[in-house]
């Protein structure tokens, strides 16, 4: 069974409208939670997230959670599709030092939602608190 396959049985008829009702229900600046979802199942649903003029902000518990939520997400979609916004800042030596690889990351995130060049399908930024 393809990727693709699994994508088409898990987002069926039921599914795919409860998505598309929840996403086209958001207004920007509005918030949806999503729980109890195991394993790589709220990545299939994020996935299949309509089309839409903002991006969408997805807040994961930690960094670990948003790593592996990012890459479920990206291996569902166009790479170019899913972007990760991770914290500024080292956490494993001393706090305040700032962390030159994640500021690049995070400046890509904020050139790519200014630019407003979207591409066909959503938008979807993986962060944490």
């Amino acid at each position: 069974m393809t990727l693709n396959e699994l994508t088409k049985i898990f987002t069926g008829d039921g599914r795919a409208a409860a998505i598309k009702r929840l996403a086209t229900g958001l207004k920007p600046g509005k918030v949806a939670t999503i729980d109890g979802a195991a394993g790589s199942a709220l990545a299939l649903t994020l996935a299949a997230l309509p089309h839409r003029d903002a991006p969408y902000i997805i807040v994961a518990d930690d960094a670990d959670s948003a790593g592996y939520l990012y890459n479920d997400i990206e291996a569902l979609t166009a790479p170019s599709q899913t972007l990760i916004f991770p914290s500024g800042y080292k956490r494993d030596i001393r706090y305040g030092q700032t962390d030159a690889a994640s500021d690049i990351l995070r400046t890509e995130v904020l050139n790519r939602i200014s630019a407003q060049v979207l591409p066909p399908a959503p938008l979807i930024v993986v962060t944490y608190p």
